[in-house]
């Protein structure tokens, strides 16, 4: 500060450099810095560590202290740090115990496993000041578990530090497209989905989005999980987030699982546009955007951490807004508290705040306070702008409202709880192609369900016969029938059909609406033929007849009119009356009196039949009568018995007599 000048506040020295290096990667590949820090961590991340959210972000005197015996906390990294590069841990020995030395080991994972732990470089007594040591990864690192060695005096650990250079793939090429409907049950909609990439690179996400159309508590995006793949889906915003790490054509794999369906019985119809893509891509932009869920960053670590974030190229920023849409878009990830964006006012002068990230960097969208002039799209809550205590940076709230804020943390709904990074825009970008889209016509409120009823068992050459499915409005029908003709109804919900006389026949009905949303039923089976023999309803009565022998019975009928004239009704299913054939045995028993079992057999054309009896008794219940005089004899009582004359015989008696039977 010179002689005779005002006092003034130094924040930061700014710098950007080109750096210089050979390109060792292959052909097709493009070399890549990446530099980055630990990434905040969460309860499930340390064990016995103090204050240890103050190893997140960027070292800047913050620390968190391993005092603990076995102590131990881990650092999640936004890159993968390649095997044999090197990072570096920024950290302060402690002379607390007494013991000779602090000592820390580490173990590093590329996300699936753990390597051998590695004790590092002990310190000798006490440092006043933060040091590095710095470290070759022995494997793909993007975690490390720092951990206080056994013996060890106490140590602080203010964060970690790496830039590494990495060989950038060229990007995947992710292919998808189609039309689908929805009929009622789970539909793929991406079967033959493709991912185009020679280096079957590792990728850490994909998502589905439906973006126009979507029903709220009714549409469902689902895959079937594999390779480690999982899915989070988000019902009130239409979005499934599939997390890795997998390679490209695990990917593939599993996002040609991926299906709609819906848990409305009578869903809203109309079409859902799906996006699928390797990042949350946002048409009405052309950007691709990340949510970065992090806690106790502030907005200049959140910045830094945009600024070296990189999808396969595409050079990443702070995300902008510049609509209603695209502030909407931002809302269905994010949880719990405030999200960064890259607005502010502390670059210019207070109340002009502009972009300071992105293309859009340096353009003012407000001027003033909460009373202000909009110069672009701006959404801040109520009585926001207000520069309480020197706010000059912007977050997002939850329900999409804006607030500023200070250069701290905040707490409670504007406490940040992450950043968006946007990628789209930038000079040098690669033109990616990691995105499509695929449409499915949810066609029917109701969809198609035929089910057959009508009779299953039918007379040969049977005429209108009724078959039906229930009726839906707007749906069509489709019939087919063998063994029989239609008469009346084809392409309604019903049909009436005459019958041959081969058997079997067979219907069936396709119910359909728009172009392949169809149902065909299975064959509905028709027995033709009769099974069933002439029904008689009924007992004839015995009849009682005055005769000498049987042809005193009378003569059996030959018709079911006659039959039916003796106290009985015939019918058949099949057969008409007048058709139905007529037999009949007599079988006689006895001689005086004479019973005759009479049995009708009624036959009908399928040679069923059914038989009835008729007991037919023939007696003779008439006395003989006398036609004949007895002799007259003598009188006289002075006759010796012996001088009585012989009277008749048994035959003269009974020739004196005739009988109607003889």
């Amino acid at each position: 500060m010179g002689s005779g000048t005002n006092d003034f506040f130094i924040d930061a020295i700014s710098y950007t450099t080109t750096k210089c290096y050979s390109n060792t990667c292959g052909a097709g590949y493009t070399a890549r810095i990446l530099s980055g820090n630990a990434l905040p961590l969460s309860t499930s991340d340390y064990n016995g560590v103090d204050d240890y959210t103050n190893i997140s972000g960027s070292p800047d005197g913050r620390f968190a202290r391993f005092e603990n015996s076995g102590a131990w906390a881990i650092l999640n990294l936004p890159f993968t740090i390649p095997a044999g590069q090197q990072y570096s841990l920024v950290w302060r020995p402690v002379d607390y115990t007494g013991v000779a030395s602090s000592t820390m080991s580490v173990e590093e994972s590329d996300g699936s496993s753990w390597g051998p732990s590695k004790t590092l470089t002990p310190f000798y007594g006490e440092s006043p000041l933060f040091i590095t040591e710095t470290v070759t990864a022995t494997q793909n690192t993007n975690r490390l578990r720092i951990r206080r060695q056994s013996g060890s005096d106490h140590f602080h650990l203010d964060g970690l530090v790496f830039n590494v250079l990495t060989c950038l793939p060229p990007p995947p090429v992710l292919n998808v497209s189609g039309n689908y409907e929805y009929c009622g049950s789970q539909t793929l909609i991406a079967p033959e989905l493709t991912v185009t990439d020679t280096a079957d690179q590792v990728i850490d996400a994909a998502y589905v989005q439906i973006e126009n159309g979507f029903q709220a508590g009714q549409d469902i995006l689902e895959i079937t999980p594999a390779f480690g793949i999982s899915q989070t889906y988000i019902p009130a915003y239409g979005l499934l987030i599939l997390k890795g790490p997998a390679t490209a054509s695990q990917f593939q794999s599993v996002l040609r699982t991926l299906a709609y369906s819906n848990n409305n019985s009578d869903p809203d119809t109309g079409n859902r546009a799906i996006i699928i893509s390797f990042e949350r891509y946002n048409p009405s932009t052309g950007h691709y955007y990340r949510y970065v869920p992090t806690i106790r960053l502030m907005w200049h670590e959140a910045r830094l951490n945009a600024d070296r974030a990189h999808l396969f190229g595409a050079q990443g920023y702070l995300v902008t807004i510049g609509s209603a849409g695209e502030n909407e878009f931002l809302r269905s990830q994010m949880a719990g508290g405030a999200v960064w964006i890259g607005a502010s006012d502390f670059y210019s002068a207070e109340g002009d705040w502009q972009w300071v990230t992105g293309p859009e960097e340096g353009t003012s969208f407000w001027l003033g306070d909460e009373n202000g002039t909009p110069m672009g799209y701006a959404n801040w809550d109520d009585g926001e702008p207000n520069n309480d205590n020197d706010q000059d940076f912007c977050h997002f709230l939850t329900d999409g409202t804006w607030d500023d804020n200070g250069y701290g943390i905040g707490s409670g709904i504007w406490r940040p709880d992450g950043f968006y990074v946007e990628f789209g825009g930038m000079p040098g970008d690669p033109v990616l192609d990691i995105h499509g889209t695929v449409n499915i016509n949810i066609i029917t409120g109701r969809p198609p369900s035929p089910v057959i009823t009508g009779p299953d068992t039918v007379c040969p050459g049977a005429t209108g016969v009724v078959y039906s499915t229930p009726y839906v409005p707007g749906h069509n029908y489709s019939w087919e029938v063998t063994g029989g003709t239609f008469t009346v109804g084809p392409g309604t919900n019903s049909i009436t059909v005459d019958w041959g006389i081969i058997n079997p026949g067979i219907v069936k009905v396709t119910e359909s609406i728009g172009g392949s949303c169809q149902i065909t039923t299975a064959d509905y089976t028709v027995f033709i033929g009769d099974t069933a023999p002439p029904v008689i309803t009924g007992v004839i009565p015995a009849t009682t007849l005055e005769g000498c022998d049987v042809s005193a019975a009378p003569a059996a009928v030959t018709s079911v009119a006659e039959l039916e004239t003796m106290g009985i009704s015939i019918s058949d299913n099949c057969t008409p009356d007048a058709s139905l054939i007529i037999t009949h045995s007599d079988l006689p028993s006895g001689s005086c009196q004479i019973v005759i079992t009479r049995t009708y057999t009624i036959t009908d054309a399928a040679n069923n039949y059914s038989t009835v009896t008729h007991t037919i008794n023939i007696d003779d219940t008439t006395p003989p009568s006398l036609t004949g005089v007895f002799p007259t004899g003598q009188t006289d009582m002075d006759l010796c018995y012996a001088d009585i004359p012989a009277g008749p015989t048994e035959s003269e008696i009974a020739a004196l007599y005739t009988d109607n039977c003889g």
